[in-house]
């Protein structure tokens, strides 16, 4: 019997130590903090900020923002007040398209960025060069040994230095700063015009030239590029702007300067009965001409 104890606890051995290897649970105790300064122009010019966001917690909390920088040509993803769990294998991904959550991971793909230089502090890794960045717009901390999301950040752009003033947006000799427009259609008949502007550092949502509009009706702005049916709305990320009355020429509604305006990309008008009756795209001047960028939307 006891030798048959034995042949048990030496046969447990290899289990346990593989098991140890995969999971290394020593880890989660254990915290490796890094300190590194943001990275230095050696030129004359400054260090620019490109964009940035804050991370959401997934598998494990974590905290911190994700900023893109560039120094003297090259671009870097600084994590700042960055925490998170330690693990094995945890990498550091910059994630294609705005969705930096493990589906969005899995789904658009990544770039690498390599091994996560510490669970803890501030941290700088260069981007490849001749890296597209606006092909990317999210970044994850991943455990690659077991495909697990820790936390990702979606990367909103910066607004550019010398366009800000205290409230917000300026550009000198203008009121409005129209960021996105369209035209509200139900079927072929045009109901009138939409448009997302800027004024004095705040954003509104304006209806103007409109006809035919159902009594009750809400304005909804909705994440999707295409909105054409009540499946599409139903399915999409929302915000209700507001309410409009029946035959209504114009109508006004203020908006959180936290959307990401690249996401919302179209408007819905649903009636009484939530019966969607009208949709608009929201689009730049440079998109319709065929050459926007990220920042081109943002200063149309």
């Amino acid at each position: 019997m006891e030798r048959k104890k034995q042949l048990i606890l030496l046969g447990l051995i290899p289990v346990v130590a593989v098991g140890w290897y995969l999971f290394r649970p020593e880890l989660l105790f254990v915290n490796q903090s890094v300190s590194e300064k943001l990275p230095v122009s050696q030129s004359a010019n400054a260090v620019k900020e490109l964009s940035k966001g804050s991370f959401t917690s997934y598998a494990h909390e974590t905290k911190g923002s994700a900023i893109l920088v560039e120094a003297d040509g090259k671009t870097y993803l600084r994590l700042s007040e960055f925490s998170t769990s330690n693990g094995p294998d945890v990498r550091v991904y910059l994630v294609k398209g705005s969705d930096a959550s493990q589906a969005g991971v899995n789904k658009a793909g990544f770039l690498d960025l390599g091994v996560i230089k510490g669970n803890i502090g501030d941290q700088n890794y260069e981007i490849p060069a001749g890296t597209n960045l606006s092909e990317y717009g999210g970044v994850n901390i991943w455990c690659k040994r077991f495909s697990v999301s820790f936390a990702g950040a979606t990367l909103t752009p910066t607004k550019p230095v010398g366009q800000l003033s205290t409230n917000g947006w300026s550009l000198a000799g203008f009121s409005d700063i129209t960021v996105t427009k369209g035209a509200i259609k139900a079927g072929n008949q045009n109901l009138g015009t939409v448009a997302i502007v800027e004024t004095s550092g705040k954003r509104f949502l304006n209806l103007s030239n409109l006809k035919a509009i159902r009594p009750k009706t809400r304005v909804f702005l909705v994440m999707a590029e295409t909105l054409l049916d009540a499946k599409t709305l139903k399915s999409s990320a929302k915000v209700n702007a507001g309410g409009i009355g029946s035959g209504a020429k114009s109508g006004k509604f203020a908006i959180s300067s936290d959307l990401d305006l690249w996401l919302y990309r179209s408007i819905a008008l649903v009636d009484a009965s939530g019966k969607p009756y009208a949709f608009a795209q929201l689009r730049s001047a440079q998109e319709k001409a065929g050459n926007a960028t990220i920042l081109d939307f943002l200063t149309a």
